[in-house]
C-alpha cells in the first residue's frame, strides 16, 4: 500500500511540463533578471548646481606704436576702443565642458546674448572652452564697417558657486585703418564681386576711419577685391587696392598722406 502511493508521488514529481511553456517561463524569468540586474546597476544622476553669471568682457592693449601715429592712435583708441562707444552690441559664444579630460571637450549650449544686459546666464558649475565672435550690426561694404571692431574669443573659464561675473579676453579679428582727414574731402570703400558695394568713411577729430576683418588671405584665389579711393580736398584720387596688402588682424595701420602708402611699422598686439 505504502509502495503504491510512494508510486504515486514519484509520478507526480515527474510529471513533465509542455516544452513551450518551459521556454515561455524561462523568458520571463530572464527579462525579469534583466529588469532587475538594470534597476540595481542604473542609479539616479546627480544634476549640476547652476548659477546664474552676467558676462563682460577686455580688450587688449595697444602695444608698441611707432612715434608718427602714436598721438592719433592714443587718442582714437581712448576715445572710442577703451570706452566702447564702437564696439560690438551683441555676442554669440559656445560653451563647452571640460569636466572630462579623458574625453574631447563636450558642447553644452550656444549663448547670443547683449553686451551690458540685466539678464544674466545660467550655466551649470564646471570649467568651460569658450569660443565665439561679437561682430558689428552693419558691414557694408562686406568686411568693412565704422560703427564697430570685429572680436573673436577663445579661452578656458572656471564658473564656481561663488562666480557673478565673468570677464573674457577679446582679441581683435580685424585691422584698423586710420586717414589724416585735413587734406582730404573724403573716403571711400569698394568692395568689387559679383555687384559692387560701397560707403563712406567716418571721420571724427580729424581722422578717417575704417575696420576691416577681411585679409588678402580671405581673397586669396577670389574675384572679389577691396579698395579705398581717397578724394583731396585739391581733387585728386588716390586708390588704394587692400586686396594687395598683407595687413593682419590685431593691427593698425596710418595712412602717410605724403607717400601715399601705408608706410610705417604697424602696431604690435599687446597683452
Amino acid at each position: 500500500m505504502s509502495t503504491k502511493l510512494l508510486g504515486k508521488k514519484r509520478a507526480i514529481s515527474t510529471f513533465k511540463t509542455p516544452y513551450f511553456l518551459t521556454c515561455m517561463t524561462m523568458g520571463v524569468f530572464s527579462l525579469l533578471l534583466s529588469a532587475c540586474g538594470e534597476n540595481s546597476e542604473s542609479e539616479p544622476s546627480m544634476e549640476q548646481e547652476e548659477v546664474v553669471i552676467h558676462l563682460d568682457y577686455s580688450l587688449m592693449e595697444s602695444g608698441s606704436m611707432s612715434r608718427a601715429s602714436e598721438d592719433v592712435y592714443s587718442m582714437f583708441y581712448d576715445t572710442y576702443i577703451k570706452t566702447k562707444k564702437i564696439t560690438p552690441r551683441k555676442y554669440t559664444l559656445d560653451f563647452f565642458s571640460k569636466k572630462d579630460t579623458e574625453k574631447a571637450d563636450q558642447f553644452i549650449k550656444e549663448i547670443t546674448g547683449w553686451w551690458g544686459s540685466n539678464d544674466g546666464v545660467r550655466l551649470p558649475v564646471d570649467t568651460y572652452y569658450v569660443k565665439g565672435t561679437s561682430v558689428p550690426v552693419l558691414s557694408t561694404p562686406p568686411g568693412c564697417a565704422c560703427d564697430s571692431v570685429w572680436l573673436s574669443f577663445d579661452e578656458t573659464i572656471a564658473i564656481s558657486n561663488e562666480t557673478k561675473t565673468v570677464t573674457l579676453n577679446a582679441k581683435y579679428d580685424c585691422f584698423l585703418l586710420l586717414f589724416d582727414a585735413k587734406n582730404v574731402s573724403s573716403i571711400e570703400a569698394y568692395y568689387f564681386d559679383k555687384v559692387s558695394e560701397k560707403r563712406y568713411l567716418n571721420s571724427t577729430n580729424d581722422v578717417y576711419y575704417l575696420f576691416v576683418t577681411k585679409t588678402k588671405r580671405d581673397m586669396f584665389d577670389s574675384a572679389s577685391r577691396l579698395e579705398v579711393q581717397i578724394t583731396r580736398k585739391s581733387g585728386s584720387i588716390i586708390r588704394i587696392d587692400l586686396s594687395k596688402l598683407s595687413l593682419e588682424k590685431g593691427k593698425y595701420y596710418y595712412f602717410n598722406d605724403v607717400t601715399n602708402t601705408f608706410d610705417i611699422e604697424p602696431m604690435e598686439q599687446g597683452s
